[in-house]
């Protein structure tokens, strides 16, 4: 139930539920997490235990049906990921694509339960498809709905995560004249604190040969990023920590890549 210190937050395209963790560090409650991947929302469960889980077709699945999974529950912010492989350009037209449904699935939500607040989150090259035809498309759908929308670029290592990842936010709120601002960098040059880097993150991992596993770290963390990572979860306990047998021209193309260059063009 939504206090005045906790708001209730619906979680669509949740995966394994990152957005969803932020959010309750954060001090939100996520009443549900909606995903198509069973396998990814097994994960959920685990990490999610006060939330719920939906497995569903976001291009299908109606407000009404998640309204009564969560009992009615107020919905105060919607998040979520929505992919946008749908957007195909032909000149500066949008051409209407099976896949486009998914994230047309999100603005439904929106507008059935009217949140506060919403986020969503994508790839930054959207800002330039069709010269920003599809940015466009997005923010008049819901300016539609009454809400004013902000346009954000976020680099994931200038806020403690060791990857240099961009994502695209739109954050709408129902009010005019919003003007949203990035919480302070926690780390890069602009701070006391330098970037996480890989090796700050896996260097007290167990090397593994093809195909093997471990499932306890061999001694202890190497620095606070570590330590933070292993928190809640035992102080030697390891998941997850499986080696691929890579075929060897994935082994020849890993090796064969600069620091900082992109395994593959996306």
């Amino acid at each position: 139930m939504t206090t005045e210190t906790t708001y209730n937050v619906l979680d669509l395209f949740c995966g394994c539920g990152g957005l969803s963790l932020g959010f309750e560090q954060a001090g939100f409650h996520v009443l549900l997490g909606i995903d198509i991947w069973e396998d990814a929302l097994k994960t959920y469960k685990h990490n999610h235990t006060s939330s719920r889980t939906l497995c569903a077709d976001m291009s299908s699945l109606t407000g009404k049906e998640v309204a009564d999974i969560i009992n009615g529950e107020k919905v105060d912010v919607i998040i979520g990921g929505p992919p946008c492989q749908g957007f195909s350009i032909a000149g500066k037209r949008i051409v209407d694509d099976e896949r486009k449904k998914l994230y047309k699935g999100f603005v439904r939500m929106v507008e059935y339960f009217k949140p506060k607040a919403f986020v969503m989150e994508n790839v930054p090259n959207i800002l330039s498809i069709g010269n920003g035809v599809v940015k466009d498309t997005i923010i008049r759908d819901f300016e539609s709905l009454g809400y004013t929308v902000a346009v954000k670029v976020l680099l994931a290592s200038d806020y403690g995560v060791p990857q240099r990842r961009l994502r695209l936010l739109f954050v709408g709120v129902q009010v005019a004249d919003f003007d949203f601002n990035m919480i302070k960098k926690t780390n890069g040059p602009e701070t006391d604190s330098p970037y996480h880097t890989v090796g700050d993150a896996i260097s007290d991992l167990p090397h593994l040969e093809a195909n093997g596993v471990a499932t306890r770290y061999n001694h202890r963390s190497r620095n606070d990023y570590q330590r933070l990572m292993r928190e809640g979860v035992g102080t030697n306990q390891l998941t997850n920590h499986q080696a691929p047998n890579h075929p060897q021209d994935v082994i020849d193309m890993i090796a064969n890549t600069a620091q900082g260059e992109p395994l593959y063009e996306r």
